[in-house]
């Protein structure tokens, strides 16, 4: 749809200070491509943001050879309107079918849906749990700027000594996610851990309340990775978690 020749994906939803790019791209040839992705722009309000987002990122170069472009639904009704916006200012203008890709997304599903042949424990009672603990408990392990911390390391950072309880739910979340594993009466951050790390909001680093940020697209990527690697033994939340996610797949929803 872009006419681009994709050689790697720079990132998705990257935070900057001229606004978020949703996603960015680069060729063989060292240009990138910034990319606002916007749905049906009929609505007077969408079409300003989607202007304005777009000649804001015009104050960002990826590369020497930066080009800007906006991608929307070829259902919108007035494609005028965004040409001459595009051909005045020098933005590249695409679209796509949204039917289209609403059948792609619900064959991609039915695909999924089908029985992938693991072997799944039953789920088990525990407490509830909230990904976004993950952020609590690896943000020490940021403000450190280790790989590897002591139990009591923790104690000065976001999860004092008081809460053994706490912490012990916070640790099992990152155990069971394969973010740490436990080494020497210590936690040593594996690959995983790295990876989440690296795809953190950074206002994790900004918020005494890390916990209540919501995790990006990059990190919910790599956790359903790690959810159905078919690594199951000891990871009670895995189980419950996808056992969830079964039972709204097989209910439809309701």
């Amino acid at each position: 749809m872009l006419d681009f020749d994709i050689y790697k994906i720079i990132g998705k939803e990257i935070t900057t200070d001229w606004g978020r790019i949703d996603f960015a791209l680069s060729n063989n040839k060292n240009e990138s491509l910034i990319v606002e992705l916007e749905t049906v722009l009929d609505a007077k309000h969408k079409i300003d943001y989607c202007f304005n987002q777009t000649l804001n990122y015009k104050n960002i170069k990826l590369y020497e050879n930066t080009n800007y472009c906006i991608l929307f639904a070829e259902e919108t009704k007035n494609h005028k309107i965004i040409e001459e916006f595009g051909k005045s200012n020098e933005i590249i203008v695409k679209s796509y079918s949204l039917e289209y890709a609403k059948k792609l997304y619900a064959n991609t599903i039915e695909r999924l849906s089908l029985n992938v042949g693991l072997a799944l424990p039953s789920p088990k009672y525990y407490t509830i749990c909230f990904l976004r603990y993950l952020n609590k408990f690896l943000k020490p392990i940021i403000d450190c700027k280790k790989d590897f911390l002591l139990r009591n390391e923790f104690n000065n950072f976001s999860i004092p000594n008081k809460s053994d309880t706490n912490f012990n739910c916070y640790k099992q979340l990152a155990l069971d996610f394969e973010m740490i594993i436990e080494e020497n009466k210590g936690y040593k951050l594996t690959k995983n851990g790295k990876d989440y790390i690296e795809n953190m909001n950074p206002n994790v680093l900004n918020i005494n309340n890390v916990s209540s940020i919501d995790l990006t697209n990059e990190q919910k990527r790599l956790l359903l990775k790690i959810l159905t690697n078919g690594n199951w033994d000891n990871k009670v939340h895995k189980v419950n978690i996808y056992w969830f996610l079964r039972f709204i797949e097989i209910t439809n929803g309701d």
